[in-house]
């Protein structure tokens, strides 16, 4: 049998913005996976980094066009990506060659 969740007071606009954080709870309709994690290609997702399917954060206005999943990136205390745009850069060349 399936289980059931309710949780309240929780509008059905905070809901859908706390699910779209988690991608096991709305997973990418078109995505390339990889070993270092996915290339996300839904409209959706675009610009948007991820660190084992949690969103970290919004980088489309420092260029990020696709969204991206990475399973290996250290975060800080404070959940933000310990990041360098070069390292960013690299990561995601990794993965188109792999393609």
């Amino acid at each position: 049998d399936d289980t059931c969740t309710l949780i309240s007071p929780l509008e059905p606009g905070e809901w859908a913005t706390f699910a779209s954080r988690f991608l096991f709870l709305e997973a990418a309709e078109d995505a390339y996976r990889c070993e270092l994690g996915e290339l996300l290609l839904d409209a959706r997702h675009q610009g948007q980094l991820y660190v084992k399917g949690v969103w970290i954060a919004d980088l489309q206005k420092d260029g990020l066009g696709s969204g991206l999943n990475l399973r290996h990136m250290r975060l800080d205390r404070d959940r933000r990506a310990v990041l360098h745009q070069s390292d960013l850069e690299s990561q995601v060349r990794l993965m188109i060659d792999d393609w």
